[in-house]
């Protein structure tokens, strides 16, 4: 209900907006009516504390930017950390739920600035399209959707899901024709704007790719497959390292490894990995807790101690952690 006020809310002030754009005296009567109908959407959201709620979502979202501001967290792989950065009751934090949060917390500063690159490129070259009134109508439209896209997903996380995505971009290379036509200046900005989409594309593709390979390896470890689930472990890490759940898994897969040949060359590389995982997310107690075992297992009973208290001050309330705790702190 929440949600289709706030569309209805956005969609009412964008075409408001384009009805006084185009302009004549009967489109100012149902622009009114589309304002109203958006002050009075705005009023109810306020009234059901939809702002209010988004605030506490982008609070925990400022915090995993924070601790990863360069590269990013990886695509798609905000909901593997947001948890570790603390939860709010009755609130949603597995995602932002504002996609310029979402794309600075999973691409990092150097995805962003590719981001509104890309977006600007957009902007310029429409605008400048409707400043010579020819299509005057379709670029609007283009235009329209775009900003309708863009200030919906300010408070909304339905720009991750694939067809939308795929929409949106298809809609942001609406203009492209323009660029490689009548000057050379204009191809070249053509080709400008196509090698940053590209850029983008392949930046949230790739982690796209490495979770298909992670779901891949989680199959294959539950038939017990540990040769092939290492296998896909790895392929993902290959294609985002920065996944706390990848390396996670294949610390596992080896740790699986060794209970069945008793080798502990296997034991020795769980560990590494499972060290990997808890530097990636140094808020998440589950990868505290699994290296606490580890070193249990090879007999370093102070980093043992030392890693499961971490595990318990992350997550003081999780009942497993506790009850390690009093066998290792013995």
């Amino acid at each position: 209900m929440v949600r289709s006020l706030f569309a209805v809310c956005i969609a009412s002030f964008i075409f408001s907006t384009a009805l006084l754009i185009l302009g004549n005296k009967r489109k100012n009567i149902f622009s009114a009516v589309f304002a109203l109908s958006g002050i009075l959407s705005f009023y109810f959201l306020l009234k059901n504390s939809f702002f209010s709620e988004k605030f506490l979502i982008w609070k925990t979202a400022l915090s995993v930017i924070t601790d990863n501001f360069l590269l990013g967290v990886g695509f798609n792989n905000y909901k593997s950390v947001s948890l570790s950065y603390g939860t709010v009751e009755n609130v949603d934090v597995l995602y932002c739920y504002n996609i310029f949060l979402q794309v600075l917390a999973e691409t990092g500063i150097i995805g962003f600035v590719l981001f509104l690159a890309l977006l600007f490129v957009f902007f310029f070259f429409v605008i400048k399209r409707l400043s010579s009134r020819k299509d005057k109508k379709t670029y609007l439209f283009v235009l329209l959707a775009v900003i309708v896209f863009l200030v919906y997903n300010f408070f909304n996380s339905a720009a991750f899901v694939s067809t939308n995505m795929l929409m949106f971009f298809y809609l942001l290379s609406f203009p492209l024709p323009l660029y490689v036509v009548e000057k050379r200046k204009e191809r070249v900005n053509g080709y400008i704007l196509a090698a940053l989409s590209l850029l983008l594309i392949i930046s949230l593709g790739i982690p796209l790719y490495a979770r298909q390979e992670y779901k891949k390896g989680i199959s294959f470890f539950a038939n017990k497959n540990f040769a092939q689930a290492k296998i896909c472990f790895i392929k993902a890490m290959g294609d985002d390292y920065l996944n706390p759940e990848y390396s996670g898994r294949l610390s596992d897969v080896y740790f699986a490894v060794h209970q069945v040949n008793n080798n502990k060359i296997f034991l020795k590389k769980a560990l590494k990995w499972s060290e990997h995982a808890s530097r990636l997310a140094k808020n998440n107690g589950k990868y505290y807790y699994q290296l606490a075992w580890l070193y249990h297992f090879v007999k370093n009973d102070e980093k043992a101690s030392e890693n499961i208290a971490l595990a318990v001050e992350k997550d003081p309330f999780n009942l497993l952690y506790q009850e390690a705790c009093q066998i290792l702190l013995m």
